[in-house]
């Protein structure tokens, strides 16, 4: 098959490509930036540069037909948060095979206020979620809580526009910060689970689990909490029990990427976040024996197998350029502990890094790029908050 792929300036489409090419498919990489991540693989017949999805909405959709309608393409894969606007405007791209979950389908998962609701309709452990929109919303939940919170998009990606609140002192310092969130979107106040990030990669046929590949975040950047750059295959029957609950609980129809938060001491976890779309460290996924957009790609070609597939094998995968990035980051904060761990790492565990010096280079001029775009410094994520903000979803 002739597949268009997005995303591929980062390492979601890359890794996805790089699955796809090596099954034998031709992969058409796009992104917003040339060379793309997947320049050096094999089976890459185009590169395809298209503008930001959420701020060009349209003019993302007419760069994917073109592409479609260059390569005679038999299938369209929107990788990462851009498949809400594919999905969205679904009636205006060119091919008959979008890899997309419908529009509704998406928002029934990637709403964190939804999310909460169907968890506690279903006896899955979540953290104690209200919604917000002012000042004195975010004070009351603090003083009732009695604990820490989190404030963040009910629409969000990552870390972006999230604040951990620890006591109200913090809060009146903030205040300023947190009245402007406020009045661009919808926003949600969550009380704080202390533990390790814990993610459950899936594909999903229906509500009916194909596939689940675990993994548990051992390094993120910045360190307080964020983006995974070190990660390992990770087994834990309970978390895996929750994830098949809240599956079911559902009719999607794709990939999916539930995340957790983790007490080892304890072993008690609560489901935080759900992500329709691909992640990341899907290195870990694949290399342990999941190979996701293989078996994501076969649902569509309606070929997939009866039993869910499991990891065959532990696998730690770890981001290069999120590394370099983390050990500065540690450094400059004098997290010295931090560092020797780091160094004194041995274990028998195969590790893998998910980018070599070719990708880091080219992963530096996009972030650099990114960083320096006008939507950057206008505020993270404004577009995408903007678009949801538009759908009134109550």
């Amino acid at each position: 098959m002739k597949i268009v792929v997005t995303q591929c300036d980062y390492r979601f489409g890359y890794n996805v490509s790089k699955s796809l090419t090596k099954a034998g498919h031709s992969v058409i990489s796009c992104g917003q930036h040339t060379p793309t991540l997947a320049h050096s693989l094999n089976n890459i017949i185009d590169e395809i540069v298209y503008p930001d999805p959420f701020t060009y909405p349209l003019e993302y959709i007419k760069a994917i037909n073109l592409a479609v309608k260059k390569h005679n393409a038999d299938a369209f894969l929107p990788v990462h948060e851009d498949v809400f606007i594919a999905s969205y405007y679904r009636n205006k791209i060119d091919t008959e095979t979008l890899i997309a979950p419908s529009f509704n389908s998406l928002i029934d998962v990637h709403d964190k206020f939804n999310v909460f609701r169907k968890c506690r309709s279903i006896d899955v452990s979540t953290p104690e979620t209200i919604r917000v929109s002012s000042l004195s919303e975010v004070r009351a939940f603090l003083k009732e809580i009695k604990d820490s919170i989190v404030l963040k998009p009910r629409f969000g990606e990552g870390t972006r526009g999230v604040i951990i609140i620890k006591n109200e002192k913090y809060l009146n310092r903030k205040s300023k910060t947190i009245k402007q969130l406020l009045s661009k979107t919808s926003y949600l106040a969550q009380k704080f689970f202390k533990g390790k990030g814990v993610g459950v990669g899936c594909v999903v046929k229906e509500g009916r689990l194909i596939a689940l590949s675990p993994h548990i975040r051992l390094r993120e950047m910045p360190p307080s909490g964020g983006t995974s750059i070190a990660r390992r295959t990770f087994r834990n029957k309970r978390i895996e029990n929750a994830a098949k609950k809240f599956i079911e609980s559902t009719q999607f129809n794709g990939v999916v990427m539930l995340e957790f938060k983790f007490n080892p001491t304890t072993d008690e976890h609560v489901l935080i976040d759900v992500n329709p779309r691909y992640w990341g460290g899907l290195a870990t996924a694949i290399e342990s024996g999941v190979d996701i957009p293989k078996i994501h790609l076969g649902l569509v070609q309606e070929s997939y197998p009866e039993n869910i597939i499991y990891p065959q094998k532990i696998i730690e995968s770890r981001w290069a350029l999120g590394e370099i990035g983390w050990i500065f980051s540690v450094l400059f904060s004098f997290r010295l502990e931090e560092i020797k761990a780091w160094l004194n790492q041995n274990n028998n565990i195969k590790v893998i890094y998910e980018d070599g010096g070719y990708q880091v280079l080219i992963q530096l001029r996009t972030y650099l790029k990114r960083y320096m775009s006008k939507n950057y410094l206008k505020g993270d994520n404004v577009s995408k908050q903007f678009f949801f903000k538009s759908l009134n979803i109550q």
